[in-house]
């Protein structure tokens, strides 16, 4: 049993001992997906125009588009919500219509020669010697002049521009690109910088141009913030209804 035992357990020895040893594990032949590489071009595409309403209709012969009911524009410098917009868009130039020549734009003065003797200019210098580049557009892209109709309901328009936001309401509203201006009506309101001018009656006319200019025409209320910051509670307006004709 002794002798049986001892030939089994030398058995089991030389059998472990006659074993290679495990091969390393191999990567090569894993695939590695590729690095993502980041796009060099940072600038900013400009926001599209997006219209969204319940029912349109195009004339293509006119380019003049009515959307109706729950109207809401979107764009880069202007946002809209009414019941209904009219928008006569741009005409494209035909093949056989005569173009324009584009306006040529005048060269810039050349820099002024170095003096050694003169300080370097500061920063605030520099911005304003330099050329000044294109003015922000107002977001209308191709839209040649829209009315904006609230039908009993109130028109809100945010409108963009250099100096900060506009938040207009009306029961009408008027926009033209050649001028750049907003004209508002019907118990028009307008804020800026927590300041409300709030027309009083119902022949107030407010208007804005390209740059966020307010100039009204008619009795209104303006309404500064207070002091901590906080714009104190007014009189609601009117409620607009109806629609001035065009």
């Amino acid at each position: 049993m002794k002798l049986s035992l001892c030939l089994l357990l030398s058995t089991f020895v030389l059998s472990t001992q006659a074993q290679p040893p495990a091969a390393p594990l191999n990567f090569s032949n894993v695939p590695v997906p590729p690095p993502k590489v980041k796009s060099k071009d940072t600038k900013k595409e400009p926001m599209k125009m997006v219209i969204d309403s319940e029912s349109l209709n195009f004339d293509k012969d006119t380019n003049i588009a009515i959307f109706r009911q729950k109207v809401r524009l979107r764009s880069e410098n202007m946002d809209v919500d009414g019941q209904e917009m009219e928008v006569h868009f741009k005409k494209e130039p035909t093949a056989d219509a005569p173009k324009t020549p584009a306006p040529v734009a005048p060269k810039s003065p050349p820099p002024p020669a170095f003096d050694p003797n003169k300080p370097n200019p500061s920063k605030e210098e520099a911005a304003q010697n330099g050329a000044a580049g294109p003015k922000p557009g107002d977001g209308s892209q191709n839209i040649e002049k829209a009315w904006i109709r609230g039908k009993g309901s109130i028109v809100t328009i945010v409108k963009r521009d250099s100096k900060g936001s506009s938040v207009c309401k009306s029961g009408d509203a008027f926009f033209e690109d050649k001028t750049g201006k907003l004209t508002l009506t019907i118990f028009p309101e307008v804020e800026q910088e927590g300041t409300i001018l709030r027309a009083t009656d119902r022949s107030t006319t407010i208007f804005l141009d390209r740059e966020g200019k307010i100039t009204a025409d008619g009795p209104l209320k303006t309404i500064r913030p207070s002091s901590t910051g906080k714009t104190p509670a007014a009189d609601p307006p009117p409620p607009a209804t109806g629609s001035t004709p065009r």
